[in-house]
């Protein structure tokens, strides 16, 4: 076997003289080398018509310079929309999205190439090679001193204040304002949802009303409203003549006389000793649990009304302070009883 190599090929026709003899040719288009195996003849007998590689010349993709390619390599490309390069260097420059800038710094003469995600971020617009150069150029450019904004004091630039004193101060109202905001936002309360408000239901008024007023009820009352009483110790009744243990209570009560919800107060358990705050329809219970979480005993109160609600097969719906206060969510909670 004779094995003949020949570059820069990409079609080799072999001829051979005497007849019955084997001969193949193994053709690489893509380095450019044909390789001819030949049995049981000798090479000097062979005869070999070489046909060389067709050309085109074409612009590259990213330099546009003029570069020689197979024409075959020419026409695949334009099949397919692949761009055409002079190089490997090229191919990979034209990938590259970072635009070049000239450094920032005025008495620096170097080029940065910077990605689009570094161009956004940029606040000023202005890039530079390295952290020093733009320390440089912003520390010379930043404001050196700056004024206090309460007492006028001459400070460094990234101060706002000269001190904490001043700083509190400044954002600190007045007595007569502090009270007026007090008294403003309890009475849009009022006008929103026509009764007083509970201290829990004002967050963050409480505490500045106590240091306006000494307390929370002096603030109702400059208001002009009557406080109201301390939890369960006083009696309400709704309106629809139901007496209650507490605000809360008034509150749920006059929500069912208002979606017409046929309702019976204080309706005892199997034990008599315990009674559930609402009764509606023939096994439903509506239960406020006003100090869960407070008090220990209590607690234990509602332990044991759970107890006696699952061994009754009565379905108990347990309500909290978060159910009514400061927005109240009875009409997501107790919608479905009003077609019981």
């Amino acid at each position: 076997r004779v094995a003949i190599q020949f570059i820069g090929l990409t079609e080799v026709e072999l001829l051979i003289n005497y007849p019955g003899k084997n001969a193949m040719i193994l053709e690489c288009p893509g380095h450019g080398v044909v390789v001819a195996y030949i049995y049981g003849v000798d090479a000097a007998a062979v005869q070999f018509r070489l046909a060389r590689v067709k050309t085109t010349t074409i612009r590259c993709a990213f330099c546009k310079s003029k570069f020689v390619r197979p024409i075959g390599r020419y026409r695949e490309a334009i099949k397919f929309k692949w761009k055409q390069y002079c190089s490997p260097s090229c191919k990979h420059k034209i990938k590259i999205r970072a635009k070049e800038f000239k450094c920032g710094n005025p008495n620096c003469s170097n080029t940065v190439f910077k990605t689009p995600s570094d161009i956004r971020r940029s606040i000023s617009g202005r890039m530079y090679c390295s952290q020093t150069c733009a320390a440089i150029y912003n520390n010379h450019n930043r404001a050196k001193y700056n004024t206090c904004k309460r007492c006028g004091k001459t400070i460094s630039s990234w101060n706002k204040y000269c001190s904490s004193k001043c700083a509190a101060d400044n954002r600190k109202k007045s007595l007569d304002q502090t009270r007026f905001d007090a008294i403003a936002r309890i009475r849009k309360f009022y006008k929103s949802y026509k009764r007083i408000p509970v201290k829990r239901e004002m967050y963050g008024l409480y505490r500045t009303a106590r240091i306006a007023f000494g307390s929370w009820n002096k603030a109702v009352e400059a208001s002009g409203f009557d406080p109201n009483p301390v939890l369960f110790a006083k009696r309400f009744v709704a309106n629809d003549g139901h007496a209650c243990d507490s605000f809360a209570e008034k509150v749920i009560d006059d929500w069912l006389l208002e979606n017409n919800v046929l309702h019976e107060r204080h309706y005892p358990y199997s034990n008599p000793r315990f009674t559930a705050d609402f009764k509606i329809g023939d096994n439903t219970f509506v239960e406020y649990f006003g100090l869960a979480g407070v008090q220990r005993s209590y607690d234990e109160i509602i332990s044991k009304k759970r107890a006696m609600s699952d061994k009754s097969g009565i379905r108990l719906i347990e309500l909290y302070p978060k159910d009514i206060y400061p927005t109240s969510k009875l009409k997501n909670i107790l919608d479905r009883l009003i077609e019981i």
